[in-house]
C-alpha cells in the first residue's frame, strides 16, 4: 500500500506524504514536518496492521559542508561561553567573535600572518580617491577567516553516519513518544546516501511494511 493512500485516509493530498525533509547538517524536525508526521500517525492508527520503516539518510556533500560550518560555529560558542565578565552586547560581541576567529585561524594556519589576510581587504576610505587612506573591510575580512576555517574543518564518515541515524531517530521518536504509535510498528534502518532534492533539503523517504 503506497503512503499516498494513507494520506487520502486523513484528507491529506500532499504528494510528499512519504518524505520528511531535513535542513543540511541538522536532524531537527521543522513544524511542517511535524505536522506531516501527525497526519501520518492518524493514518497509521486507522491501519493497525501496517508498520513503517524509517531509514537514516545523509546527503554527503551538502551535509558535510553544513557540518563544517556548524562545527566551527560550535567551537566559537564554546570559547564565548568560557569567557566571563565581559560585555556580550552589540559591537563588543562582534569584536569578541572576530578575536576568536583570529585565534582559531592562527592555530590552524600558523605560517600565515593575519596581516597578510587583512591586506587583501584594505579598501579606500573614500571610493572616489583610490590612492587615498585605506581601511580594513572588516565584514569581508571576518568572512574570509571563517571561510578558510570551514574549508579545512574535518567531518568524519562516522559523524555523517551519526547524523543519518539521528534523523531516523527524530522521526521515530515523534511517532512513538509524541503521537502514541506502538514502538513495535516503527523500525529504523542503517543510514543510506541520498541526493539533494529540488528544495535543497535532505529527504528521508518512509516505507510502509506489513506487521
Amino acid at each position: 500500500m503506497p503512503l499516498c493512500f494513507l494520506a487520502s485516509l486523513v484528507g491529506t493530498q500532499s504528494e510528499e506524504f512519504d518524505r520528511i525533509e531535513f535542513e543540511p547538517g541538522l536532524a531537527v524536525l521543522t513544524p511542517p514536518e511535524r505536522e506531516k508526521l501527525h497526519s501520518l500517525s492518524e493514518a497509521l492508527t486507522l491501519r493497525p496492521q501496517l508498520g513503517l520503516d524509517v531509514p537514516g539518510v545523509v546527503a554527503v556533500e551538502a551535509d558535510r559542508a553544513a557540518l563544517k560550518k556548524i562545527q566551527v560555529e560550535a567551537r566559537m560558542n564554546v570559547i564565548l561561553a568560557e569567557q566571563s565578565g565581559l560585555d556580550v552586547q552589540g559591537i563588543r560581541l562582534r569584536e569578541r567573535r572576530k578575536a576568536i576567529l583570529e585565534t582559531l585561524f592562527g592555530e590552524r594556519y600558523p605560517d600565515t600572518p593575519l596581516s597578510a589576510v587583512q591586506q587583501q581587504f584594505m579598501k579606500p576610505v573614500d571610493p572616489q580617491q583610490a590612492q587615498g587612506r585605506l581601511a580594513l573591510d572588516e565584514i569581508a575580512y571576518v568572512a574570509e577567516l571563517r571561510r578558510q576555517l570551514v574549508a579545512t574543518e574535518l567531518v568524519t564518515d562516522q559523524a555523517l553516519e551519526q547524523l543519518a541515524m539521528a534523523r531516523a531517530k527524530a522521526v521515530s521518536t515523534v511517532l512513538t513518544d509524541e503521537e502514541g504509535i506502538a514502538p513495535a510498528r516503527i523500525s529504523t534502518s542503517l543510514g543510506k546516501t541520498v541526493k539533494m532534492g529540488k528544495s535543497s533539503w535532505v529527504s528521508l523517504k518512509l516505507k510502509l511494511e506489513n506487521r
